[in-house]
């Protein structure tokens, strides 16, 4: 399984509802999507609106509360041991699964009469074993997952079951990420009884589901999904709504000028140049796009020129496309989170700017003696999108540098970028970061690839061996980071999201991008 990040949907999406006032309606919420609901197993869930109802429908051991921390959900506690390899876990007592009629008739003709529907650390175990086999790599911290993975032992060796309520997850090396990815990905619990009586019809409609969430898949069909509260729903979250329903068009334009119509409540769309006349906007970052020197080329590898064109470019300046969602003022945003810590932040130009003690024209008169050369001439590739932001920086080195530096400014499609990224034909280029979850290791992982990375000892040594506490960890991607802008590899401009979401009345709304800990976190707006 794939990590899921592909486009933002909405995960969990009533867990801070409770202060809202949806459209003057707090029993019915309706959600205008592109895609029908055909999956109901949330381990497979894999377009937006299986998304949606597999973070509504289901909940695992953490969440994310509405700062984006990690909050408890199926877990009331959890303590780490010393070496912050063994985890234990609290359960909700009251937990139990929500048993439909139509699953009640089918376990009465399984023959599973004696079920029961306490949520228990078993169904946990059993929930993060089925994950461990249908996944890449996201879990196999866990002491004995590969082995499980790879079909050479029956259980996970670090899963255990203390008692009904006490799960024990032991990792055999530290992952700083460990607690985010059971609040992120698709961890939930399963009913083994259930899943093995029912065989290959398990998940497959509404019947023949169990739920754990605050909602259940009352009716499903091509055209529209109707999530209802769950009468045994059991947690430390409020509920505002009654009832979500999912009306899926196959049709952006269509979704918009329902929206617009008054039809829905919240629209998910992937496209945002079709919106015109924004009622409400908000979007999530998904790539940091910066500058990145290509090291396999001459003048990108020298690293006076590198922070020395970083350092004097005049962001104050820089015209951002019409899709950026924001400007970057660090690699690795704050919303990606370790526990209850945030990543540092930097202001790049402070940082860039702060390495340059002798003034910009003497520092290039003295690389240009070095090379035995009168002009130093680099080659920018841009996206076409971004020929105004790159036209804009190239003015700022004219300005500051004259007919001393010669800018080749080159254009490509977003669509070659791949293509673009294995050439080392430009000196310097603006690229995405996108990483594959919104951790700040696979942030630095992402710029691994980049044909330019920094090669500080100590810095690669605390990326090889992160620190046990949150604290340190954190301390150490930003150490990270500054070491990269400093160094000019890379410097972050802005910040782009991959969908789009318009909505009335929703201020607060818990969100999340495939499951990781997205919000509407800069003070969006939403109006009538």
């Amino acid at each position: 399984m794939k990590k899921l990040i592909s486009i933002i949907v909405i995960c969990a999406l009533l867990l801070s509802l409770g202060a809202c006032s949806l459209s003057g309606n707090n029993t019915k919420f309706t959600i205008g999507v592109l895609d029908s609901v055909v999956v109901l197993d949330p381990l497979f869930a894999d377009n937006s609106s299986e998304k949606i109802v597999a973070s509504n429908c289901f909940e695992g051991l953490l969440r994310f509360d509405g700062e984006g921390k990690i909050d408890l959900a199926g877990a009331t506690a959890y303590t780490t041991d010393k070496t912050a390899l063994k985890y234990t876990f609290k359960l909700n007592p009251d937990a139990v699964w929500f048993v439909s009629d139509g699953a009640a008739t089918l376990m009465e003709s399984s023959g599973l009469t004696d079920f029961d529907a306490r949520i228990t650390a078993d169904d946990y175990i059993h929930g993060i074993e089925r994950f461990v086999l249908n996944s890449d790599d996201e879990l196999l911290a866990i002491k004995g997952a590969f082995d499980y993975q790879n079909g050479k032992t029956e259980k996970i060796e670090g899963l255990k079951a203390v008692d009904d309520f006490t799960l024990e997850i032991t990792l055999s090396k530290i992952d700083v990420d460990f607690l985010y990815k059971l609040a992120s990905l698709p961890v939930y619990p399963c009913d083994k009884a259930f899943a093995d009586a029912l065989d290959s019809i398990f998940c497959s409609t509404p019947t023949t589901t169990l739920y754990n969430g605050p909602y259940y898949v009352k009716e499903n069909t091509p055209a529209e999904t109707i999530l209802e509260r769950n009468p045994d729903y059991s947690s430390n979250i409020q509920i505002g709504n009654k009832t979500i329903t999912l009306y899926s068009t196959g049709n952006a334009n269509t979704l918009i000028s329902r929206f617009n119509e008054g039809n829905y409540d919240l629209v998910l769309t992937p496209d945002t140049e079709i919106v015109d006349d924004k009622k409400a906007v908000s979007s999530s970052p998904s790539s940091i796009w910066g500058i990145a020197f290509n090291c396999e080329s001459e003048k990108g590898a020298d690293v006076k020129i590198r922070k020395l064109l970083t350092s004097t470019i005049d962001y104050k300046k820089i015209t951002l496309p019409e899709f950026a969602l924001s400007e970057a003022k660090t690699i690795i945003p704050g919303i990606y989170g370790i526990n209850d810590d945030v990543y540092a932040s930097f202001e790049t130009k402070n940082v860039t700017a702060s390495a340059a003690s002798k003034k910009p024209v003497d520092k290039l008169d003295e690389i240009l003696k070095e090379m035995g050369a009168d002009t130093l001439t680099v080659r920018f590739s841009v996206p076409s999108e971004m020929e105004k932001t790159a036209e804009a920086i190239v003015k700022s080195w004219q300005k500051t540098f004259g007919d001393k530096l010669t800018v080749d400014l080159d254009t490509f499609e977003l669509k070659d970028l791949d293509e673009l990224k294995d050439h080392s034909n430009y000196d310097l280029a603006i690229l995405p970061i996108t990483p594959e979850m919104h951790t700040a290791t696979s942030v630095i992982n992402e710029l691994k690839d980049f044909p330019c990375y920094y090669t500080d000892k100590n810095i690669s040594a605390k990326l090889k061996k992160p620190q046990a506490t949150s604290e340190k960890a954190a301390e150490d991607f930003s150490a990270i980071e500054k070491s990269v802008a400093q160094n000019g590899v890379f410097v972050p401009l802005f910040y782009s999201g991959s969908s789009l979401y318009l909505g009335k009345n929703i201020e607060g709304m818990y969100v999340a991008d495939g499951g990781n800990a997205l919000y509407f976190y800069s003070g969006v707006l939403v109006e009538e």
